[in-house]
């Protein structure tokens, strides 16, 4: 992929390697990596969107590594959520979490296309510049209303593209409430059906668009 517009409003790699690897993901090969391997196969050129990075040792890196001739736009800001904010943990991360992503995602420069905005502000980026992803994954803020969004705005803009995304927990289990409440709300809304909605685990994506 070679897209000049999308080049323009992507932010570059530093001209030094930030040698600054944190290995802090929420990333479990056996569940989004089976799911992400049921939709692409060796030959997928993508691009693979993927709307929320973290440091991009986890389903970026794995995408890197597993499906090579793929080059992947990451959206992200880069600041961290609320709760990034809040807990120590992730705190101590975020706060220097550009840097975290570059040095994890360095061997593979020249296939990352990282987008400085926000989810939706991404999205229309790559649409504005005629580029169509394969797979859009969505794992940004895990809100009911953020959520729902990125999926809707996924939907619409990219009707052609395999949509998955983390972090599907029932409500009676905890984890993110938000996530299953907005795949209900699109469920009712009739932007999909239930029976195109499969999830292994906590990823989930829809069959629409598999061959």
């Amino acid at each position: 992929m070679n897209d000049k517009q999308l080049r323009e409003v992507c932010t570059p790699f530093p001209d030094q390697h930030p040698k600054l690897p944190s290995r802090s993901k929420w990333f479990d090969a056996s569940v989004q990596g089976a799911v992400f391997t049921k939709l692409l196969d060796k030959a997928s050129k993508g691009p693979f969107l993927e709307l929320g990075t973290w440091t991009g040792a986890g389903s970026t890196q794995f995408v890197a590594q597993q499906f090579k001739q793929m080059d992947i736009i990451c959206v992200d800001t880069w600041e961290g959520s609320p709760e990034h904010h809040r807990i120590a943990a992730y705190n101590k991360v975020r706060v220097k979490l550009w840097d975290h992503f570059c040095s994890n995602l360095w061997p593979h420069r020249h296939r990352i296309w990282p987008l400085k905005m926000t989810t939706v502000e991404g999205m229309h980026a790559v649409l504005n510049s005629g580029i169509k992803p394969e797979v859009i994954y969505i794992d940004a803020a895990h809100d009911e209303e953020s959520v729902y969004t990125d999926i809707s705005t996924a939907l619409s803009l990219f009707p052609e593209a395999k949509i998955c995304g983390d972090d599907y927990t029932p409500k009676s289990k905890g984890g993110h409430p938000g996530v299953a409440n907005a795949v209900s709300r699109c469920i009712q809304e009739g932007l999909f059906t239930k029976q195109e909605f499969v999830h292994r685990q906590r990823c989930w994506y829809l069959t629409r668009n598999i061959a």
